[in-house]
């Protein structure tokens, strides 16, 4: 059994960030302003904002895997981007947990197979005991089916490793700003579950337009509380409408909420 979290760290707030960004790519404006994935602009911006509002000069990363030399070069690339701090290394999933409660890192990057306490079981753990810790998972496996099950223990974000580094990099700095980031190589992925798994998604002419614009905060990562300050809403109303969405379209888990979402483009980009 990994160990728990002692210490405290200071509450956070979300801070507006716009325009979320998810599946590799900015919704709306694509102008060289977009905070993560602008095109031809120059990385990194002076300054990082947390969910919480805090302005800092770098991240703060973990990085799990059980191959030392995959640990090695993760380190190199991350630390390279300039932005990137990598302040520990983990070698399995029980040292990844008690890791993250020592050092409370902005993200942690687990691998997904490992022996004994696996990626999901770790970011399971770390969710449960530092929950302002984001984690990305870090993969091969380019299915649903791991996909899903990273997503639904608490994982930001997944990336395969297969995908270019930058593609890391720019999971870690979304997370870090308290969204949802899917390797853009996997959204068939998402939709093909959509057609063969549990059907065609429900029809959002059943949502009213404030149940939507709900629902499309939810899926871009939002907290209720934060989702209430961005529409003026309380958080108790914010939790009303979420609970009509559930009972519509019958999606209550974090991985029914992002499947619907990219099955309605609301994460591609497009």
């Amino acid at each position: 059994m990994a160990p728990g979290c002692g210490g405290t760290r200071r509450s956070r707030t979300l801070a507006p960030l716009e325009p979320p960004v998810y599946v590799g790519r900015p919704l709306g404006d694509r102008a060289a302003s977009s905070i993560f994935f602008a095109r031809g602009g120059s990385w990194p911006p002076p300054r990082h904002n947390r969910p919480g509002g805090d302005v800092i000069e770098s991240l703060t990363v973990i990085v799990v895997d059980d191959h030392a030399v995959v640990r090695r070069g993760l380190r190199d690339v991350l630390e390279q981007a300039g932005d990137i701090k990598v302040v520990a290394e983990a070698g399995d999933g029980s040292e990844a947990v008690s890791l993250a409660c020592e050092h409370r890192p902005d993200v942690v990057v687990v691998d997904v197979s490992m022996p004994e306490i696996d990626g999901a079981e770790a970011t399971k753990l770390i969710r449960e005991r530092c929950p302002e810790v984001s984690v990305v998972a870090l993969t091969m496996h380019d299915d649903r089916v791991h996909l899903y099950r990273m997503l639904e223990v608490g994982a930001a974000g997944y990336v395969l490793k297969r995908s270019a580094p930058a593609e890391l990099i720019r999971a870690i700095r979304t997370v870090a700003a308290g969204r949802t980031y899917v390797d853009p190589s996997l959204a068939g992925v998402v939709l093909q579950r959509n057609a063969h798994g549990r059907g065609a998604a429900p029809s959002p002419e059943t949502l009213s337009p404030r149940e939507e614009e709900v629902l499309r905060l939810v899926a871009w990562g939002y907290s209720n509380k934060a989702i209430g300050k961005k529409l003026g809403i309380s958080p108790r109303t914010v939790e009303t409408y979420r609970s009509r969405v559930a009972e519509k379209l019958g999606i209550q888990s974090r991985d029914e909420v992002v499947r619907y979402a990219v099955s309605r483009g609301w994460l591609s980009g497009d």
